[in-house]
């Protein structure tokens, strides 16, 4: 612990399969990383801004994190953007260490006119058009439906996911979970 800054976790991991965690998972990590002052890191680019049917993932999960990183909700990926937030415990810290200022540093596009538009105004689509309260009222058509119509088939082992984030993975034998052989090129394009 004493070599441990921080924890960087997807609340649901994405491109890794679509991976829940585990019931409790988020708050007994919460605890051991108080116990060791290791700051949470919630990665929110693939969870955050409704995906899961709450704000971010971290509020599905049930933890605090110390610093939010997020992305592709911003700008819904019309324009490239990122942010990040964190607490006032985190960032006192930095502005004590950067001679006054929030944050000693800067970069060539931070702040571009454009993507902030497009930020400013995905947001407020977002909160216009009831984006959030849509993903919750799809969700389960699309978790439930996936189960309905995956249930029965020979090469699916598992429907996962939540909100509007789901996997279908397939496997060679459904009863082992085993995958297809790598050269049977199954759900490759």
């Amino acid at each position: 612990p004493d070599t441990v800054g921080a924890l960087i976790a997807e609340p649901l991991m994405g491109a890794g399969g679509v991976m829940p965690p585990p019931k409790g998972y988020f708050q007994l990590v919460q605890k051991v990383c108080a116990k060791h002052d290791v700051l949470i890191i919630s990665d929110e680019v693939v969870c955050g801004f409704g995906r899961l049917g709450s704000r971010f993932g971290f509020e599905a999960y049930g933890f605090t994190p110390d610093i939010i990183t997020m992305a592709k909700g911003l700008t819904s990926s019309y324009a490239p953007m990122g942010a990040l937030a964190m607490t006032d415990k985190v960032s006192s810290v930095i502005a004590d260490g950067s001679s006054g200022s929030l944050l000693g540093h800067g970069y060539t596009y931070g702040a571009h006119p454009v993507s902030c538009a497009v930020a400013s105004e995905c947001l407020a689509i977002f909160r216009d058009d009831k984006v959030l309260e849509n993903v919750r009222a799809q969700s389960p058509a699309l978790q439930e439906g996936l189960v309905r119509v995956c249930q029965d088939s020979p090469i699916v082992g598992e429907v996962r996911g939540r909100g509007l984030i789901a996997a279908v993975e397939l496997v060679g034998d459904r009863e082992t979970r085993t995958p297809f052989p790598a050269a049977a090129a199954v759900g490759t394009f």
